[in-house]
């Protein structure tokens, strides 16, 4: 009797062991990533990425979204809510940006498309002055790409960023 039990705790003991480290594996897999940056490690997992466009465009497309202007007609996004990456705009859940005259464009507001407001790109803290320039910037070069949300981005650069800030780090610097 005593070594069936002792027989029967082992394989308890090892069981429960099995169940923790695959519990482990998967928590692991389930890693929560940041939804306002993104590293080389995530970039390292899509191996198709060659630029730091597609890889936003892969990984946070919400960064690209534009969002409504508000120039003159008191409506549209609130710019001192600033823009959150994890909820779409009206514009964005439509597929749709609002044209100037009103109606509305049929335009995908994804990218600087249509006449919505986009995020200011930064490259090592400097102002670029296109998003399209991250399509010159290798995957490679990348040491995180961090997304600020309008109030914030507000706050440190001052108007014109309603719609957030990309902020890229490289290793152009020697850092």
């Amino acid at each position: 009797m005593a070594k069936w039990l002792t027989m029967s705790l082992a394989a308890l003991t090892l069981l429960a062991v099995g169940t923790t480290a695959a519990e482990a594996q998967d928590k692991e897999k389930k890693v929560k990533r940041d939804r306002t940056m993104i590293l080389p490690d995530e970039i390292a997992e899509k191996s198709d990425l060659t630029n730091a466009y597609d890889a936003i465009q892969r990984l946070r497309p919400q960064w690209l979204k534009s969002q409504r202007s508000r120039l003159g007609s008191g409506s549209g996004a609130n710019a001192s809510e600033g823009y959150r990456p994890d909820a779409p705009s009206a514009a964005s859940r439509s597929g749709e940006t609002q044209s100037s005259d009103g109606g509305s464009s049929g335009a995908p507001a994804v990218g600087g498309s249509g006449k919505g407001i986009t995020a200011v790109f930064y490259l090592d803290d400097v102002k670029q002055p296109e998003l399209e320039d991250l399509r010159n910037l290798r995957v490679a070069e990348i040491l995180e790409i961090k997304f600020m949300n309008g109030t914030e981005a507000t706050g440190r650069y001052g108007e014109g960023h309603t719609a957030g800030a990309i902020l890229v780090k490289t290793n152009r610097l020697g850092r």
